[in-house]
């Protein structure tokens, strides 16, 4: 009896640190480094941004497909009144298309990341556990540049350029 149940926890034991062994965790570079390689082979979209998308893109779809549609049905009396109608029921249509696309797309802006991310941080481990989704990606780059410097900020052309606006007139071809 006693040997029984000093293999059970033996056992218990053995099992027990198998199922919590992990990868030792990495350096911080290495972290910004694979957040920044994952959130570019997503193309800085983040899944809001995919799932707003697919969720327009069916709506407005939907509306025009619907308008058009019934405008064709109505025929020449009644193309105006069938439009709104098309439009009203293919927005409603569009809607929830586009709504099980939102999801999708979500779905797929995440996983790339993830995969990507894991693929970076713990390459020689294999593909990523079931369930695993990554930290969230960091924000998108600024859209704009930054402003000009001042005027005179770099100093005068060097010595022998010609000044702006200067420049000889290219040779006749």
């Amino acid at each position: 009896m006693r040997k029984t149940i000093s293999l059970i926890g033996l056992g218990l034991v053995l099992f027990g640190t198998a199922a919590t062994a992990q990868p030792a965790p990495p350096d911080p570079g290495r972290d910004a480094y694979c957040r920044q390689s994952a959130a570019a082979s997503t193309g800085y979209v983040t899944p809001r941004q995919a799932a707003e998308n697919a969720q327009a893109t069916g709506t407005i779809g939907g509306l025009l497909g619907g308008a058009a549609l019934g405008a064709i049905l109505g025929g020449r009396r009644n193309a105006g009144e069938g439009a709104a109608i098309g439009a009203v029921g293919g927005a409603i249509a569009g809607t929830a298309v586009g709504a099980g696309n939102a999801n999708a797309a979500a779905a797929n802006v995440r996983a790339r990341y993830s995969e990507t991310y894991y693929g970076c941080m713990y390459g020689s481990y294999g593909p990523p556990p079931a369930g695993y989704y990554a930290p969230e990606p960091p924000p998108p780059p600024p859209g704009g540049y930054p402003p000009p410097p001042p005027p005179g900020a770099y100093g005068g052309p060097p010595p022998g350029y010609p000044p702006p606006g200067g420049y000889p007139p290219p040779p006749p071809y």
